[in-house]
């Protein structure tokens, strides 16, 4: 049985704990999905607590002393400059990059089995069994797929896994111990600053890192249940049943069912990543995945849309892959990309005037004025003392 005990304090929470506990984490535009999986896990294993960390802040949307799980932040999290940390992600990278940081927090804690548990799924089985036989400072791990794939695109499959990553990085297994304890600082290190999507790069978010796991690391467990981390990946050559109440994979029992890019306003679609997989065409499946037709995500207005995201998303990149950005502070770029974002939209709003008056009188189109905003210009010397 496990125990938790907290009081929270908004600067830091301080929690003590013991054997299982499970975690997840979202953005409040996703917390629907967060709380799909910390209900269904509790159902299944009720003594066992369960952590939400909000990769952002609720700003009066939901009251998280209301909601059934508990609620972690990442200030509560090791991670060092959190601030820098925060700015370089974008909100589904920031979710991605702090997955190892929470699961090192809780242990931490003192938990000794920790499952980490991506939203966009649903626990339909008992869990606690792929960590209690986990040696000390083992990581169980789940691929993608089981076996070769058949038929003509079996290839072509394969290698959109690969491009991935071999490993699903939406279940993980740890249990305490020096050796976790390398895998999860190595992993860490590694996501700080290489969590995005850029598959020419090798870069498949924190996924793609778990390659090199059971090469680095002794204590890796491959998990190789077919009722584990269920998906649209594998969903074609997994046969799914649906009987009494009961939802097998390939005859043994499913305890685990992830519904990944599943979007509720399409649910034709099995998911947004892979649209030739259609609901219909999953069988009993599709009964399971019914489950997500109900789940809609928070709907927020989001600070930062339209131009002022693209400029947002410039300088995010700008100062991730440009060094003497890496010593401005968080504040300055995002001032910088406010402020260009108004010099754009003041800009082109003079195009526009510009075109329509010289449309009626010579005919001509004036060129785009060269000159940048000045906003930009110093952001190469940030950091120089310039």
């Amino acid at each position: 049985m496990a125990t938790a005990t907290d009081t929270c304090d908004r600067k830091r929470m301080a929690i003590s704990g013991r054997g299982f506990a499970g975690a997840t984490l979202a953005a409040k535009s996703s917390l629907a999905q967060a709380r799909v999986v910390a209900t269904s896990f509790a159902q299944h294993h009720p003594d066992a607590p369960f952590f939400v960390l909000l990769a952002d802040e609720a700003e009066g949307y939901f009251d998280p002393a209301d909601e059934a799980y508990r609620t972690l932040f990442l200030d509560d999290l090791d991670i060092p400059d959190v601030a820098r940390f925060r700015f370089s992600f974008t909100s589904q990278e920031l979710t991605y990059a702090a997955t190892p940081f929470l699961i090192a927090r809780l242990l931490d804690f003192g938990f000794e089995r920790l499952l980490f548990i991506k939203q966009e799924s649903l626990v339909l089985g008992e869990l606690e069994s792929v960590v209690a036989d986990l040696p000390e400072g083992g990581v169980a791990l789940t691929p993608h797929l089981l076996a070769p794939l058949e038929g003509g695109d079996g290839a072509e499959r394969e290698l959109t896994i690969l491009l991935a990553g071999v490993f699903n990085a939406g279940f993980v297994g740890v249990a305490a111990g020096a050796d976790s304890a390398r895998f999860l600082r190595w992993w860490q290190n590694r996501v700080y600053r290489n969590c995005r999507y850029a598959v020419a790069e090798g870069i498949h978010y924190e996924q793609r890192w778990l390659d090199l796991a059971p090469a680095y690391f002794e204590r890796i467990k491959i998990l190789h249940d077919a009722g584990l981390n269920v998906g649209h990946w594998n969903l074609p050559d997994r046969r799914v049943t649906v009987a009494d109440g009961s939802v097998r994979a390939e005859g043994r029992e499913c305890r685990l069912f992830r519904f990944s890019g599943y979007d509720p306003d399409h649910p034709e679609y099995a998911t947004r990543y892979s649209p030739r997989l259609r609901t219909v065409e999953l069988g009993h499946a599709a009964a399971v995945s019914s489950v997500a037709v109900r789940v809609r995500p928070l709907r927020q207005r989001c600070p930062h849309s339209g131009r002022r995201a693209r400029h947002l998303q410039t300088a995010r990149r700008r100062y991730m892959l440009r060094g003497p950005l890496r010593h401005a502070a968080p504040e300055q770029l995002l001032c910088m990309a406010e402020r260009t974002c108004r010099w754009s939209t003041r800009t082109n709003s003079l195009l526009v005037r510009r075109l329509r008056r010289a449309t009626r009188s010579a005919g001509c189109i004036p060129a785009c004025p060269r000159t940048p905003p000045a906003c930009l210009r110093p952001l190469d010397s940030v950091g120089r003392g310039q």
